[in-house]
Parts: C-alpha cells; structure tokens; sequence
C-alpha cells in the first residue's frame, strides 16, 4: 500500500474511534496516545480489522507501550 493511502487510512480509522490523541503514522507505524489504556487490547483488534476491510489485507498488528498512555502500534 502506498505511504499516503496507509496514513489517510489510518487517520480516518483514529478519527472515528475517538479513542485516541496526537496520532501519527511513519512508514509501518502508527504513535498515539490512548485515552483510556483498557482500551488497548480493542484498539489494537479494531486496527487489524480495519485494515482487512479497507485494503482487504491480512495485517499483524503488534503493540507497544511506550510510557503513560503512549503507545505504537506496528503493522506486518
């Protein structure tokens, strides 16, 4: 997938589910702020299910705390 197709997918996926803050995507990476750390284990599902429906794709997502409600979440 193209860089600018993954971040807009990604930017819209975060907009809608209000879950997270200061989102930003590098190549394969997506940072942001939870605003409720329960919610990583949802956040981090729904990320691998968008991606099946946006782009039909198979992604692995893993996720990283970083330190407070930091986190990375990285597609494979």
């Amino acid at each position: 997938m193209k860089n600018n197709k993954w971040k807009k997918a990604v930017e819209i996926f975060c907009n809608a589910t209000l879950g997270t803050t200061n989102a930003d995507c590098s190549t394969g990476s997506l940072f942001c702020k939870l605003k409720d750390e329960k919610d990583f284990d949802y956040f981090k599902k729904s990320l691998k299910g968008f991606f099946k429906f946006y782009n039909n794709s198979n992604v692995k997502v893993k996720g990283y705390k970083l330190d407070g409600n930091n986190y990375v979440f990285d597609f494979i």
